[in-house]
């Protein structure tokens, strides 16, 4: 989240330390589902939450940075700001860390409170 804001804010968005920090990001996440599907099976999947886990995962990590991004190296830089949008949604991983502290109960109040006034 924090390299993602600086990365919003930063005069030069491109830089090779945002590219490591994408990659480095990227292998831990991959790591960590890795290490779940080692140690709990296949079957750990099935819950809903270790699929969205899955999904952000292997869309907006695996596939994204190691499998399109390179594709489109030589593509516009449109196309590659649309992929870079899918890593926003890896903040849900860190919304359902933070959802089970109890400190952050008021935070989640007004969160539901605002999303079901819409």
């Amino acid at each position: 989240a924090v390299v993602i804001g600086m990365q919003a804010s930063s005069t030069n968005p491109q830089g090779a330390e945002y590219e490591w920090a994408e990659h480095f990001f990227t292998g831990a996440f991959l790591l960590e589902w890795c290490m779940r599907v080692y140690c709990f099976g296949w079957r750990w999947m099935l819950d809903s939450w270790n699929f969205s886990d899955t999904l952000l995962v292997w869309l907006t990590g695996v596939v994204t940075t190691w499998v399109l991004k390179p594709l489109l190296t030589g593509a516009s830089s449109d196309n590659l700001r649309q992929l870079q949008v899918l890593r926003t949604v890896r903040l849900m991983r860190l919304a359902r860390a933070v959802r089970m502290l109890p400190a952050f109960k008021e935070m989640w109040m007004l969160i539901r409170g605002l999303l079901d006034s819409w």
